[in-house]
């Protein structure tokens, strides 16, 4: 089966979107199913009676509260089914909440765990004819979980001044305004959407059966971007595959999980070997996705570079000649030559230089986007674990401002009883022909690797007693030595680069010196 083709690059993420949202929730007063009456009981009417029957005792679910029971013509209803059947048709599973004013109200206690769980969120303004206050305290809630993550929030009211309400929303919770409808607390976005009204119509209001295109073209919006739109397709990968994955997960497994942490010690070692493994089956599902890599080929990033061109982000360069260039192989001679043939704007470009500074508006965007990717490239990220673990790959700084990396084999650095010394090598800070990049103190710094056996330095550290490893403590974290020298962490290289860098410096080390020709020595080079 061939992976999917997409016209427009919006069409790309949009798609991508599609596969991530699976849940949407909705916190409204005045949600109501419409009325279903039903016959109980039928009566035989008097000859006099015009009509055939009348029905007696009629059951009705409940219908929407009128605005004389509410005192707000802005709090407008909500149609429950409306709003659940066209996410349901999006294949997204919506729940609607209805908290009455009751403060012991079990809905109110229980809406802001539902909102953690939810990919949307949708909020009345005017809940029980307020004018946003709780609201604004559950979005107090939501921010204060959300922290640093992207998060979408819909306002839906039928409040007239939608404007209005967004100022609100910066003047209370300290949001950043994008225009007259939408506002931004770091990650997230809010937006105010106005509710259609049949009797009422008013320009650029919603209707329930509408409101989930609307939030899937937000967040769309929201989470643009090529590597963005390739992480929400393998997110969606990975949630389409969680059953089979959990069937290949079955208790026969468990016994040999078991087994291994009886086998290591400190046991809880196996915990990162089972993690691994686990890892492992994700990474599996993720490359064999047709769809998220049809999110990263040729056709994506040439519809990016249109989509970038059409809106003003690119270079001198045409968007086509670009996708060209990126495509060919800057170090075989004829398709260079072949490229130069069909686009002369690169005769006098340097292409085992790369392309980046040509793509970008401006040479600083260029140098950025180089240097985010770069550190995302070999930089373990560190999401909630808070333990900074001493072992090869951490980067460290001195007190003095200098920079140095641990590269003392994983082995080695757990099952510490007592103390142990610790091999490090330095880290020059460099402008070019650099290793590594990080963030540092508020700066991006380059670092280059001393390769040096005699640039090695060791310091002795105590292990902590729960953990039996070194680990970094305080804020900002950083580990000290037994005579307390202090080392403040800085990041952590990922496996592969971490033992990259382990093996030049042992390669340096296993150097054979020889009593040899001097000339055949030249011959050679």
């Amino acid at each position: 089966m061939g992976q999917p083709e997409f016209p427009t690059f919006e069409g790309l993420v949009a798609r991508a979107v599609e596969r991530f949202l699976q849940s949407a929730v909705v916190v409204d007063d005045r949600a109501f199913l419409p009325s279903a009456v039903r016959p109980t009981r039928l009566r035989t009417p008097p000859p006099e009676a015009e009509t055939l029957a009348v029905i007696e005792e009629q059951e009705e679910t409940p219908g929407p509260i009128s605005d004389s029971e509410v005192g707000d013509p802005a709090n407008t209803p909500l149609n429950a089914k409306e709003i659940v059947d066209a996410f349901a048709a999006r294949g997204v599973v919506c729940g609607v909440l209805r908290p009455s004013a009751d403060d012991t109200d079990e809905v109110r206690r229980v809406a802001p765990r539902a909102i953690r769980r939810s990919d949307l969120v949708i909020v009345d303004w005017h809940l029980h004819g307020d004018d946003g206050e709780a609201t604004i305290e559950l979005l107090q809630d939501v921010v204060r979980e959300a922290g640093e993550a992207m998060r979408l929030v819909a306002i839906y009211t039928g409040d007239p001044d939608l404007p209005r309400v967004a100022r609100k929303l910066i003047d209370r919770l300290g949001a950043v305004r994008i225009d007259d409808v939408s506002v931004e607390i770091g990650s997230m976005r809010i937006v105010v959407i106005g509710k259609a009204d049949a009797d009422a119509p008013k320009a650029g209001a919603v209707s329930e059966n509408e409101l989930p295109n609307r939030l899937v073209q937000l967040f769309a919006e929201l989470a643009d971007g090529l590597v963005r739109a390739a992480a929400l397709s393998a997110l969606g990968a990975l949630r389409g595959a969680t059953y089979r994955l959990l069937a290949g997960l079955g208790p026969e497994i468990d016994l040999g999980y078991v087994g291994q942490r009886a086998l290591v010690y400190p046991s809880s070692e196996a915990e990162d070997h089972l993690l691994g493994m686990l890892i492992s089956e994700l990474r599996a599902i993720v490359e064999d996705d047709e769809e998220t890599r049809a999110c990263t080929d040729a056709n994506a990033v040439a519809s990016w570079l249109k989509r970038e061109s059409e809106n003003g982000r690119g270079g001198p360069i045409s968007h086509e000649a670009l996708a060209a260039a990126i495509e060919t192989d800057p170090y075989d001679d004829d398709s260079v030559r072949a490229l130069r043939e069909t686009h002369a704007e690169f005769n006098a470009i340097n292409l085992k230089k790369g392309l980046t500074e040509h793509i970008a508006p401006t040479a600083e965007a260029a140098k950025k986007a180089d240097e985010r990717f770069a550190m995302r490239m070999s930089l373990k990220l560190v999401y909630q674990r808070p333990e900074r673990i001493l072992s090869i790959g951490t980067i460290v700084a001195d007190d003095g401002g200098r920079y140095w990396l641990c590269i003392q084999p994983a082995c080695d650095s757990l099952r510490i009883k007592g103390s142990r010394r610790f091999p490090f090598v330095p880290l020059a800070v460099v402008t070019s022909r650099f290793d590594y990049v990080v963030d540092d103190a508020d700066a991006t710094t380059y670092l280059r690797l001393s390769q040096k056996p005699a640039d090695i330095e060791h310091w002795t550290f105590k292990a902590d007693p729960a953990f039996r490893a070194v680990i970094a403590k305080g804020n900002p974290p950083a580990f000290v030595t037994t005579g307390r020298r202090t080392f403040r962490w800085v990041g952590q290289l990922n496996e592969a680069h971490a033992q990259r860098a382990a093996q030049e410096v042992g390669a340096e080390q296993s150097r054979i010196g020889l009593a040899e020709s001097d000339w055949l020595r030249r011959m050679s080079k």
